[in-house]
């Protein structure tokens, strides 16, 4: 009985009052009663009186939650990286602080950061694990490891039948399939979102995006798509749709909306992470109406903005090959469009290509060589039947 007493006293829960275990277990019940302000002053008053306390990582551990929902990421990374710095290696709760430690930094957009701690916890095996995996898919993706993405929340979907976060793991796994190009399977874990889920909206737009990818966008796409932004006017996606609106409209080759949209793109979403997009976009609807000078400044100045690592640049040396096409520069036309498909034969753009060249082939009169183009354009793609009838109206 007296071991237990003096255990009970140790572990910080055998005097009233202010004893550290009375804190935290105060401070706990008002977290979970949704009563943050007098959470947060019970946290806060146990970290002052028991600094080294054995609860004391943990009690910085909610404080930083409760830091989190308030709005203040930047304070609860400060909270838990204070409780982490001081306290010992094995002390209670490491593993939880460690976790939304992650959380936190991907708030924040710290992804590597998130993406170690997440790491570390999924590879600790404690019951943090399981939901720590679902967070480093979704790390890994921010910080462009798609295919690695791509497996890790295909594994946790595979290793618990029922994982928590489930309707996040489809759409993010739907995310990192398309990122990787696959885009039939992206659509199969998009639809598995359940329709009340928060992460719907964003799966049916993502489902749209796989069908301009594969190049099928109707004009019901750009109704679909103006539509979720009126939906949505505030989401976080609202940039993300109107520019794949702009892209539909391209497809759908209503160029002059196109151009109005997607020039007004900056103006409406200044701190927009897919402005190189848009602008790619408007130049590309700008070289279809014929505007080939100001069209090829702008693809230009992106490829001088990015000469390296820039995920439009076999786009943009189409789009100039198509307007040197334009223009009757056949000759300067046909290097840019070998470039392309020389550099980056896995690119999307290269069936677009080998059409631009089977023509361009067809023109002079170069029939087998134009024949020999068309051929190399998949089957499945819209490229191959345009160049099929484009051979035949030139007899070849």
């Amino acid at each position: 009985m007296l071991f237990r007493a003096l255990l009970w006293i140790a572990l910080g829960f055998g005097c009233a009052g202010h004893s550290e275990g009375t804190l935290f277990q105060d401070g706990k019940t008002a977290f979970a009663d949704g009563d943050l302000r007098r959470a947060q002053a019970a946290f806060e008053e146990q970290i002052s009186r028991h600094p080294q306390g054995i609860w004391s990582l943990a009690g910085k551990t909610y404080l930083s939650r409760i830091q989190l929902k308030q709005g203040d990421a930047a304070g609860a990374l400060r909270t838990l990286d204070d409780g982490l710095a001081t306290a010992p290696a094995d002390a209670l709760g490491r593993v939880t602080a460690q976790y939304w430690r992650g959380r936190i930094a991907l708030v924040l957009r710290r992804d590597a950061e998130a993406l170690t701690a997440f790491s570390q916890v999924a590879a600790s095996g404690k019951s943090e694990a399981e939901p720590a995996t679902y967070f480093e898919g979704r790390a890994l993706y921010r910080v462009g490891a798609f295919a690695a993405s791509v497996a890790v929340l295909s594994a946790r979907r595979s290793a618990v039948p029922k994982p928590s976060f489930a309707n996040g793991t489809q759409y993010w796994l739907g995310r990192g399939l398309y990122a990787t190009g696959q885009c039939d399977q992206a659509v199969g874990e998009l639809a598995k979102v359940s329709p009340d889920s928060t992460w719907r909206a964003g799966a049916d737009l993502y489902t749209l995006r796989c069908d301009l990818q594969l190049e099928r966008a109707t004009p019901e796409t750009v109704s679909r798509l103006r539509q979720f932004g009126v939906d949505h006017p505030v989401s976080q996606l609202s940039d993300l749709a109107e520019l794949l609106e702009g892209e539909a409209m391209v497809q759908v080759q209503d160029f002059a909306s196109a151009r109005a949209t997607l020039t007004a793109f900056p103006t409406r979403f200044p701190s927009s992470s897919y402005l190189d997009a848009a602008a790619f976009w408007s130049a590309r609807a700008a070289v279809q109406l014929g505007q080939c000078p100001a069209a090829r400044a702008e693809l230009s100045a992106q490829l001088a903005r990015r000469p390296t690592n820039n995920p439009f640049a076999p786009g943009i040396h189409l789009s100039i090959g198509e307007c040197f096409y334009r223009e009757g520069a056949l000759d300067r036309s046909q290097v840019e469009l070998e470039s392309l498909v020389a550099r980056t034969p896995t690119s999307r753009w290269v069936p677009e290509a080998y059409f631009a060249l089977a023509r361009l082939n067809a023109d002079l009169g170069q029939c087998a060589t134009a024949r020999t183009q068309a051929a190399a354009i998949p089957a499945a793609s819209p490229w191959s039947a345009k160049a099929a009838a484009y051979l035949t109206t030139k007899g070849c």
